[in-house]
């Protein structure tokens, strides 16, 4: 053998210990923090990707409906909900709590729902783009000295928005709630009697009444 060169056998045997020295050791780390980051920054792909996982094992894709107990339970809240409380309360939040089980708007996100957010086609699906929440966290803890406080999306940057796509019922709800109540001076859709921001208070409270109003005793203790 020529001067200088490495046998074949001794050239295959070191690139197999590199190989396994990287994966042993290097692309387990690697591949954890990528994880971990796409986890964080791209949250709302991961139960896509179940999804999509799921479909290709089983051969067909599952079908993802809510149950028909949940379904009539919500139509008769929603229907409720326009009984309870003084000064029409509960017409008022109707469409916010609509907002949470349509769209699943956190509660700051929907109260701080403005009319420009929203994308209301007269027909078909419409969307939001949401940009800003009014977390309630008391006048103490505020510069303004107002009990909520401007601020981005949670678990977000300040900048950064989240759309999110809205079947034709609540499309309609929103129509019909605009037309009805109008919005606050600053553009909420959703408002008190005198423009004011909906407080967890205001919109707890009319739950728990309606709960009560709607469902059987049982289905109240339930959480």
């Amino acid at each position: 053998m020529p001067e200088g060169l490495v046998p074949l056998v001794d050239l295959v045997r070191g690139l197999v210990r590199t190989v396994v020295f990287l994966v042993r050791n290097i692309v387990p780390v690697t591949v954890a923090s990528a994880l971990g980051w796409l986890g964080v920054r791209y949250s709302w792909a991961i139960p896509l990707l179940v999804l999509v996982l799921t479909g290709i094992g089983v051969g067909v894709w599952p079908e993802w409906t809510v149950p028909p107990s949940s379904a009539t339970w919500w139509r008769e809240c929603l229907a409720a909900v326009t009984y309870v409380g003084k000064r029409e309360r509960g017409r008022r939040l109707r469409v916010l709590y609509a907002c949470m089980y349509y769209a699943a708007l956190r509660p700051a996100e929907a109260v701080a729902l403005h009319k420009d957010d929203c994308h209301l086609p007269a027909n078909g699906w419409g969307r939001l783009v949401l940009a800003r929440t009014l977390p309630e966290t008391g006048s103490r803890w505020t510069d303004s000295g107002s009990t909520h406080e401007r601020r981005g999306l949670k678990l977000r940057p300040v900048t950064e928005i989240r759309t999110v796509p809205i079947p034709p019922v609540l499309v309609q709800l929103l129509r019909e709630h605009i037309a009805e109540f109008g919005t606050a001076p600053d553009g909420r859709i959703f408002q008190t009697e005198r423009g004011g921001i909906v407080g967890s208070t205001a919109y707890g409270d009319v739950w728990t009444e309606t709960r009560a109003l709607a469902l059987t005793p049982d289905q109240v203790a339930s959480p």
